[in-house]
């Protein structure tokens, strides 16, 4: 409790009053200990006051029943397990601190690692030094000052871009800052999306309210997008489902309606799949199945999508990417999957090969449903031409 303001209620069991809030001053630099101070003593205290000159920090503390020391026991024994639980699978956040003051920095980066014990912080001192490489870190969380931009004519609207290029991370944002001191200043930077805020100077304790909530609201959406992925995963692949398919390559679609940006679209599927899974077995075609998808997805561009689309075929949805690049990709895949040695354990699973058809939006096609048709009839021609082939549609 070094350094800490705590503020408390009455706690009861059962209905019955078993503590009252009592104020001792504590000096800086010691530590409350309960259970060595007054377990076992009589269950009403008075505490003695050390004198206020000699101290920093005041604290409030119970007069814990007997009752309520042995139910603390029990309570502090069990959330012990479950937060060291809730650790051990609790993503690990990346969080900037954006502050000019050092002592400020200082301040947060303390409080961060008693609250966010498995965070991962990064501080930046200047205004120049954030704009130099604004996107080099993604972070989960970004602490704030406005004010580490100098004072002129044009501090609003370099205040305006340093919270739009903080927001596009897609982060909640908490600015620290006597900035926040007026009304109209806090309507200004809540128009430009800052989740919350605090006026500097700030108490500890504020500042472990805000971080508390921030923690459980990330761990929340954590899981709720853990939810989403398996929503949106094929099991056996890995790779996105036919669902999640649809609904990228319909935002892809939508993305630009009047510009237009070429976008491509490839189908792949694999050669003589069902003569293997009848010779083999189910067990080993799905081993297949993975690998394949594992190849695919270490060939294409971060920002594309592959998905198992059923069975043995699978689509890579290309954005701003025209045909020859496309083609590019699939041929990369189809050589990538036909010199690779499939193995199972010590199990050589034989050599495979997979055929691909490449459409383009809009030059092929002006919507996704004919895309995906033109596209599979590549396919379905780089079948009948032998198999093992890229086949583009053409021009007509």
């Amino acid at each position: 409790l070094d350094g800490t303001e705590v503020s408390v209620g009455v706690i009861t069991y059962k209905g019955e009053v078993l503590a009252l809030p009592v104020t001792e001053i504590i000096p800086e630099g010691e530590f409350f200990d309960y259970e060595a101070k007054y377990l076992g003593k009589s269950q009403e205290i008075t505490p003695a006051r050390i004198s206020e000159e000699d101290t920093k920090v005041s604290i409030v503390y119970y007069l814990f029943a007997h009752i309520l020391a042995e139910k603390l026991r029990h309570v502090t024994a069990r959330s012990q397990l479950n937060n060291s639980a809730r650790l051990n699978k609790e993503p690990i956040p990346l969080i900037g601190i954006l502050d000019s003051d050092k002592q400020s920095r200082k301040k947060i980066k303390s409080t961060l690692e008693k609250i966010w014990i498995n965070s991962r912080v990064i501080e930046i001192d200047s205004y120049h030094n954030f704009f130099e490489k604004p996107f080099e870190n993604n972070f989960d969380f970004i602490i704030t000052d406005p004010e580490m931009i100098i004072r002129g004519s044009s501090q609003k609207d370099e205040i305006r871009n340093m919270i739009e290029i903080c927001s596009s991370h897609m982060a909640p944002m908490l600015v620290i800052s006597q900035y926040c001191e007026k009304l109209k200043n806090r309507q200004f930077l809540s128009e430009l999306g800052v989740t919350d805020f605090l006026t500097k100077p700030f108490s500890t304790f504020d500042l472990q309210h805000l971080l508390s909530k921030f923690r459980k609201d990330h761990y929340i959406l954590q899981e709720l997008k853990n939810v989403e992925i398996v929503a949106d995963t094929d099991r056996l692949t890995g790779l996105a489902n036919r669902r999640r398919m649809d609904e990228f390559l319909e935002a892809i679609f939508n993305l630009f309606p009047e510009e237009k940006q070429p976008f491509s679209l490839i189908i792949a599927d694999v050669d003589q799949f069902k003569q293997y899974n009848d010779a083999h077995g189910h067990q080993l075609g799905d081993i297949i199945l993975a690998s394949v998808a594992a190849i695919i997805k270490k060939c294409i561009r971060r920002g594309d999508l592959a998905a198992r689309f059923g069975g043995d075929e699978f689509v890579v949805i290309l954005p701003n990417c025209d045909k020859e690049n496309a083609v590019l990709i699939a041929n990369k895949i189809r050589v990538d999957i036909a010199k690779d040695k499939f193995k199972y354990q010590q199990q050589q699973l034989g050599k495979q090969t997979c055929t691909f058809g490449v459409a383009t939006f809009p030059e092929d096609a002006d919507t996704t449903e004919l895309l995906l048709k033109k596209a599979d009839d590549s396919l379905y021609k780089g079948k009948s031409d032998g198999r093992n082939k890229v086949i583009a549609v053409k021009p007509l």
